[in-house]
């Protein structure tokens, strides 16, 4: 019985704002347009105070006083997205692209705006788009590369990563998400190559350090695994993720009680991670620790009835207390939820 391991990638988000351009205010010029200016400099002024609502009203009543105020456009955009008002976000900067002279740095915003709302395919069909304008930015390649990760066109990824380091190769962000990618395509050793280039880059990222612990994990490297989870909570020692991977890797080194301090700590800094609670009781299973193991399997289903893991581990350790019934009844719902394993136990053993 192997304990699951949770890996964070936190290199992709469903939001992104990288490398973003803050709006500056415009001068006003003394023709007829004069009020539209000025309803757009107190637009950004309340940007900038996070009053985006307001913002929101006063550059769309300087766009109706001049539809050709092209940075009113940018930044209406920005101020619908801070107000969570993503479609709108798009809407607006359509129109900027059919506007500007620019198209490759307008259709890099429209597909950054896309990624933004989750509308992946669009966002790849949009950086297309601003690189068939210009192919020296390495941002839009990079851009089109999260979003062919967040599809799982992992080797499209690849491909996209790649060409923005031959534009930029000092960007560490970039090899942890290209080491990412290689990771989801099973080349570990290419993985654990650029997470180690992105940590040599910039090594004060955590995530970096928790990433590659991960790839040496599933490597079986369980020594380095443990030395890089180490290095990220030396860096963040509340990184609570890094906590539990390391826990797990200590597993795999039958190191029962080490792991269960480090998933004590983990549930310390986050009560409602529920996976932690699982491997903890799995722990403390090992160590035939049965009644703590039955608390933690319970602990982790009150937060989540779902988690088919703890039914399985739960029925194993029932099934070690002379529970057979009981076993049986987990391991049927464990099963139910598409644990192969559970389905063999329930197959062999409840019959």
């Amino acid at each position: 019985m192997k304990s699951k391991l949770i890996i964070s990638f936190l290199l992709i988000s469903t939001s992104i704002a990288v490398w973003a351009q803050k709006p500056k205010m415009i001068v006003i010029s003394p023709k007829q347009t004069q009020q539209a200016e000025k309803l757009y400099n107190s637009g950004l002024e309340k940007y900038n105070k996070k009053a985006y609502a307001a913002a929101i009203t006063d550059l769309k009543a300087s766009l109706n006083i001049n539809a050709e105020l092209t940075d009113a456009y940018k930044l209406l955009a920005s101020a619908y997205q801070a107000n969570q008002q993503k479609e709108e976000a798009i809407k607006v900067l359509s129109t900027f692209v059919e506007k500007s002279n620019s198209k490759d740095s307008a259709y890099f915003l429209l597909a950054k705006a896309y990624f933004n709302n989750g509308q992946y395919p669009e966002a790849v069909t949009n950086a297309d788009k601003s690189i068939a304008y210009n192919d020296t930015n390495f941002k839009v390649y990079y851009l089109r590369g999260l979003a062919n990760f967040q599809m799982k066109n992992y080797d499209n990824a690849v491909s996209d990563y790649t060409n923005a380091l031959k534009i930029s190769d000092k960007v560490a962000q970039i090899y942890n998400d290209r080491g990412s990618a290689y990771k989801m395509k099973g080349d570990l050793k290419t993985a654990i190559e650029d997470y180690k280039t992105a940590i040599n880059i910039n090594g004060k990222m955590p995530v970096y350090y928790n990433n590659l612990g991960s790839a040496y994990y599933e490597s079986e490297s369980y020594d380095n695994a443990i030395e890089a989870y180490t290095n990220a909570i030396d860096i963040d020692p509340e990184y609570y993720m890094a906590y539990n991977n390391r826990g797990v890797a200590k597993i795999q080194n039958i190191d029962y009680q080490g792991a269960i301090e480090d998933f004590t700590k983990t549930i310390a800094l986050k009560d409602d991670f529920y996976q932690s609670y699982s491997n903890r009781g799995f722990a403390y299973y090992k160590l035939k620790q049965y009644q703590n193991a039955i608390n933690d399997f319970n602990a982790a289903l009150k937060i989540n009835p779902q988690y088919g893991e703890a039914y399985m581990h739960r029925g194993n350790t029932k099934e070690m207390m002379r529970n057979p019934e009981g076993a049986c009844e987990d391991w049927t719902k464990a099963a139910s939820m598409g644990i192969q394993e559970a389905q063999e136990y329930v197959d062999k053993q409840c019959k």
